[in-house]
């Protein structure tokens, strides 16, 4: 479940969930820690995890700051993983089973984007890692699908979905273009009772 702009309901959302072992991923807005509580992952950026440890410890101080930081907030909610987002500059990852690990941008994705846009990045970040953890992906593999799916979505500056398409298109411009047999029967079935036209 993917909690987003929910915090009136957050707790009881997040209880469920629990008793149902059905984990919770919160992209957090407010800075309120009971909001957030006993979550399972939390995606906050880099400005929203300083005012969360200057919010609950004014006296906070940070050697190494990004590790620091997500231990610090993985105490106070009790949350299982910390996935911090800076920017381009990389993703940090808190895995109380693993040590913590930043991985700087060019060790998520060979392809630097042009950025047009950054509106909606961090909700974009979110879905795309969303996807990758409902599809049994492990925490490093979903956070590195979802730093390119980011990535792919600030080239475009009117803010539109990743397509497929442009996903692909992010990796590989020529085999982007390329459809399977099996995908195009699957679009076709999705689209009964129209007429399809080939061109080249």
């Amino acid at each position: 479940i993917f909690v987003n702009g929910l915090e009136n309901i957050s707790q009881k959302i997040i209880k469920i969930c629990n008793e149902l072992s059905i984990p919770t991923i919160v992209d957090p807005k407010s800075t309120n820690k009971d909001f957030w509580q006993n979550c399972t992952t939390i995606k906050p950026n880099a400005d929203w995890a300083r005012s969360f440890c200057d919010k609950y410890d004014p006296e906070f101080k940070s050697g190494n700051k990004w590790e620091s930081e997500m231990k610090f907030v993985s105490d106070m909610l009790n949350c299982k993983e910390v996935v911090l987002t800076d920017s381009g500059n990389g993703v940090g990852i808190l895995d109380r089973d693993l040590e913590p690990h930043f991985s700087p941008s060019p060790s998520l994705s060979k392809n630097r984007p042009i950025i047009r846009s950054v509106i909606g990045a961090g909700d974009c970040f979110c879905a795309f890692f969303t996807m990758a953890k409902s599809l049994g992906f492990n925490l490093k593999s979903s956070v590195k699908i979802a730093f390119n799916g980011a990535s792919a979505y600030i080239e475009d500056k009117h803010n539109s979905p990743v397509t497929p398409y442009r996903f692909g298109r992010w990796f590989d411009p020529i085999r982007a273009k390329v459809v399977s047999l099996e995908q195009l029967v699957e679009i076709k079935k999705q689209s009964p009772g129209k007429t399809w036209i080939w061109t080249n």
